[in-house]
């Protein structure tokens, strides 16, 4: 792929022309605090009766800025399909079975706020500065959830926050079976960081894991690169201890990707010049040496804390087919949502009939609206929307995939093809988890499309300025972002 296909010439690594690029906006910084501090709020006893407040917060801040800052001529390419997800929940909405007026209303607008910032950051302009600020506050929130979430199965009882009341709604049978034995034979819950979730750290550590190798592939401190990758090497850690089969897949399938991009960027730009920091600092070579040593290093480190709570679940991943292993784990309920409830609801079973929203503003006692069981997010799409939704979200999905490896394996686009590599890898690995959650009626889904359209973002300024400061000494350059 040249860099033609981006209608970019020349180096973004550049210094003496990066120099020149006035500082963004901090409003990105500001919302990733917002949505850090509503999620740590949710682990205080003092929150009460605010806990819905609290935790649609965030999610009422990126609505908030849909409109403070509005789309304008540069859009990502995903914005299209996502568009077409939104109509469809309206049009959901007037399905005889949505449960209530309210929980169709506030469904809409979580979704929404999820794609919203695929619109609002997608026309800022961003500067790699900018940028590289935006994912160091995600790094160290997330290294820190990783750290304490070791730290909770160390000191069993310990560095905890309240759990989810819909976990606790479950009941002591549910909790019971959250439990392990750490290394040193005493009965941990599933480390949660700085989540209301037992196992949620595993997340976190997932972007513990990939942000740590993106700052020691960009960074020229080595105390940077050094401290880069010993959150990746927690971050590891963080996610085997959090003993959930499918947050390790989907770790072994993000690093699987960020590596292969990076290595094949490099293969494929032979006999080319990729910006000169980055290819004199670090061979392809180097980056698998990494992504392997924290990962057999971090399983080691696991195992001497978690003991046979990490043996345990790695020993299933191998010991059974892949196959059937994922039946056993949450093949049941892809099977559920094809065999029973596709043939009964293909174009959505209405509003408000799951998750959170059915919780907080549904209806319990409306029998034509009966609550449904979801697990996965391919179940959640089709109660929503039906097949109609499935196809339009996955498109928007897989077109932001196609964009982001388009970046990691384009030459000279220096630090913005590592980042491309960052991010393709966390949208694939967010991909393989919706077959075993719901990551697109999370914050996850939301720090997925933040993290895109600040790439594309990111992309489209550097462009602006490549054609601003090259083009006077007649170099063509042009772009297909106007």
């Amino acid at each position: 792929m040249s860099a033609g296909s981006f209608g970019i010439t020349g180096s973004f690594a550049e210094s003496r022309l990066m120099a020149r690029i006035r500082p963004a906006s901090r409003i990105i910084e500001l919302f990733i605090l917002v949505e850090f501090a509503c999620q740590a709020a949710l682990l205080s006893p003092w929150v009460g009766v605010l806990r819905v407040f609290v935790r649609c917060a965030a999610f009422g801040t990126s609505l908030l800025l849909l409109f403070l800052y509005l789309p304008g001529r540069r859009i990502h390419p995903a914005v299209k399909p996502a568009a077409a997800v939104a109509v469809l929940l309206v049009l959901a909405a007037f399905n005889p079975e949505t449960n209530t007026a309210l929980a169709a209303t506030m469904q809409i607008a979580l979704y929404i706020a999820i794609l919203a910032p695929l619109l609002w950051v997608s026309n800022l302009s961003l500067d790699q500065d900018e940028i590289r600020r935006v994912l160091v506050i995600m790094l160290a929130f997330q290294a820190t959830s990783s750290v304490i979430g070791i730290l909770q199965v160390y000191f069993p009882g310990q560095f905890r926050g309240n759990i989810s009341s819909v976990i606790a709604a479950e009941g002591k049978s549910y909790l019971q079976g959250l439990l392990y034995r750490n290394a040193y034979g005493v009965l941990v819950l599933r480390p949660s960081g700085l989540t209301d979730i037992p196992g949620g750290v595993g997340m976190a550590g997932q972007y513990t894991a990939l942000m740590g190798l993106y700052f020691f592939l960009t960074s020229r401190r080595s105390l940077m690169r050094t401290v880069a990758v010993a959150a990746a090497l927690a971050g590891v850690v963080a996610v085997y201890l959090s003993s959930v089969k499918s947050a390790m897949i989907c770790l072994i399938i993000s690093l699987a990707t960020f590596a292969a991009l990076f290595f094949w960027r490099s293969v494929s730009d032979r006999g080319r010049r990729v910006a000169y920091w980055l290819a004199q600092r670090v061979s392809p070579w180097e980056v698998l040496a990494v992504v392997g040593a924290i990962a057999v290093g971090g399983y080691y480190l696991a195992v001497q804390i978690g003991g046979a709570g990490v043996t345990g679940a790695t020993q299933t991943l191998t010991q059974s087919a892949p196959t059937e292993l994922f039946y056993q784990e949450r093949g049941r309920f892809l099977e559920y949502t094809l065999q029973v409830l596709l043939p009964q609801y293909p174009f959505g079973a209405g509003l408000g009939r799951w998750g959170m929203m059915r919780h907080y503003f549904g209806d319990p006692a409306n029998l034509r609206s009966s609550g449904i069981w979801v697990e996965v997010q391919w179940t959640a799409w089709l109660v929503d929307g039906g097949v109609p939704l499935i196809l339009a979200y996955t498109l928007a999905i897989l077109i932001a995939i196609r964009f982001a490896v388009r970046c990691a394996i384009t030459p000279n686009l220096g630090a913005l093809g590592v980042l491309g590599a960052l991010v393709a890898a966390i949208d694939v690995g967010l991909l393989a988890g919706t077959f075993a959650y719901v990551p697109f009626i999370t914050s996850m889904g939301m720090d997925f499309w933040l993290l895109n359209a600040m790439l594309f973002a990111g992309v489209v300024y550097a462009q602006r300025i490549v054609n601003r400061q090259v083009a006077p000494v007649n170099e063509t350059v042009s772009t297909g972002y106007r």
